[in-house]
């Protein structure tokens, strides 16, 4: 009985949120920065994770800080350079140095500055980050790669013109030692209602990406549609089949 009150409360709310979603929603496409997935991450390795931007303008710079992960506690992980060679942002003038690198509290900075020229409107890699793990990375936790404020003034922006800069929207990455699971888009390791009201929160409100966004692809269609959300509410309110591609 329990079961059916929660689905029935989860659909009601769904319906809701889309009606606003429909008659609010900003036309145009954000832009975004988004950091890759690495998977079966191993003690004793290099790990490579890519850096992405979409720009529907031209960019005169960005910035991206990061926590990799966003956490201190035994990682046995180390950055050990950055490199733009091959990306969109090999042209830049001004780009992340080895200041910009800090593996005391697990964090960077990426940032590139052209002067003169610009980053012309596209998608694709801009930069790659270049890990190498030590013999006691935990191969047993699933990390998320987030953005964060690096005080006191570096946060996440694209610079338009000088002077002028807008908050991209932002797609975090992960470094695991195991494959995500399909429905699991808060990374706890756990399908429950928090998933539910996490993807929801995505999809129409413009709130945090799952990680990876794959993870969200609850009925394996390849996007992640609001059918991935009535999905999820079967699985966990009516004992439907389990998120699994």
């Amino acid at each position: 009985m329990c079961r059916k009150y929660l689905f029935l409360i989860l659909s009601f709310m769904l319906i809701l949120v889309w009606n606003g979603f429909v008659f609010s929603q900003d036309p145009g496409i954000r832009d975004t920065a988004r950091i890759e997935c690495a998977e079966n991450v191993q003690p004793d390795t290099q790990v490579l994770l890519n850096v992405y931007i979409f720009n529907d303008e031209p960019l005169g710079g960005f910035a991206i800080p990061l926590a990799f992960p966003n956490t201190v506690d035994n990682l046995d992980i180390t950055c050990d350079s950055v490199s733009f060679v091959g990306t969109r942002a090999e042209s830049s003038y001004m780009k992340t140095d080895s200041l910009s690198i800090d593996n005391v509290n697990n964090r960077l900075v990426i940032w590139a500055g052209w002067f003169p020229g610009e980053l012309a409107p596209g998608n694709g890699p801009v930069a790659r980050i270049y890990f190498h793990t030590g013999p006691a990375w935990d191969t047993t936790r699933f990390f998320p790669v987030d953005t964060l404020l690096w005080p006191p003034l570096t946060a996440l922006e694209f610079s338009i013109l000088p002077g002028y800069a807008i908050f991209p929207a932002f797609v975090k990455g992960c470094l695991s030692s195991a494959p995500f699971l399909y429905g699991d888009v808060n990374c706890d390791r756990q399908l429950d209602v928090a998933d539910i009201f996490y993807l929801i929160n995505y999809l129409f409100k413009g709130g945090a990406t799952p990680t990876p966004l794959l993870a969200g692809d609850c009925n394996c269609d390849g996007e992640v549609t609001v059918s991935d959300v009535i999905y999820l509410i079967n699985y966990v309110a009516k004992s439907g089949p389990p998120p699994s591609c």
